[in-house]
């Protein structure tokens, strides 16, 4: 279990394995073909336990953010999925596509910082595309209006967010 671990945060990053030895218990790493060295996984496992919340999946931020407090109902509405999607977000059968990430991170009124954590939960970061600047000035600036924001993402001629296409 601890090698898969290691495994799922070495996806999030540029590093990469190039050497296994001692039954899989010390790697040798690199990034960008830049030699790191070695590394155990019971080393890699302390700083995974110690920095866990860097490192949340999908799910585990989604039901943070999503709270107790709200119904499945008001949910499914707010973040433009129905009931069956819920489902195969919540039991990790599902990796929501960049679009429906976004459709989320604005029905569930998320700031910056959660929207981040969120897209990166599943590999994905804003970038300076005029989709990703209209959605980040959004966020910034509290507004969640999501015709707002599909009438200035049609304005700059990029595909609406809240579609059934997206």
């Amino acid at each position: 279990m601890q090698l898969e671990k290691f495994k799922h945060y070495l996806s999030k990053t540029n590093l990469k394995i190039v050497k296994q030895e001692h039954s899989n218990t010390k790697m040798k790493l690199e990034h960008e073909n830049e030699l790191l060295g070695f590394i155990t996984i019971e080393t890699m496992d302390k700083y995974l336990r110690k920095n866990s919340k860097q490192f949340e999946d999908f799910q585990t931020i989604f039901l943070r953010l999503v709270g107790p407090e709200r119904t499945n109902a008001d949910i499914w509405k707010n973040i433009n999925v129905d009931a069956n999607y819920h489902n195969k977000l919540i039991s990790k059968n599902e990796r929501p596509s960049r679009d429906k990430v976004l459709q989320i991170i604005i029905g569930l009124r998320c700031n910056l910082q959660e929207a981040e954590k969120l897209l990166a939960s599943v590999g994905y970061s804003f970038n300076n595309s005029f989709k990703d600047l209209i959605i980040k000035a959004h966020i910034e600036s509290n507004d969640y209006d999501i015709f707002s924001i599909n009438e200035l993402l049609k304005y700059y001629k990029e595909k609406p967010l809240f579609s059934d296409e997206a």
